[in-house]
């Protein structure tokens, strides 16, 4: 993922959804920047964590392929989840 580039805000693609894989190896799908956003912050999430970016509807399940780790998604973790990076 290309982390400094973002999406306009008036792009015309539908509702973008995360998925992350469990430390179970399970993927956990269809949440929004803001339920990523809490739980990035109460600690939950970890740079080597292994995020998808996927556009609607909530039930898509991504190919493992298109998982990166948070830290490539986000290089300033600081910025995790506060904006809609380019997927590759």
């Amino acid at each position: 993922p290309r982390s400094h580039d973002q999406l306009p805000s008036d792009t015309s693609q539908g509702p973008m959804y995360w998925s992350y894989i469990d430390p179970h190896g399970k993927i956990q799908f269809g949440f929004a920047s803001e339920e990523m956003r809490v739980w990035f912050e109460l600690g939950y999430f970890k740079g080597n964590l292994q995020v998808a970016l996927a556009e609607g509807p909530k039930t898509h399940v991504p190919d493992k392929s298109e998982f990166y780790s948070l830290k490539q998604w986000f290089p300033e973790s600081a910025k995790s989840f506060t904006f809609i990076p380019v997927p590759l």
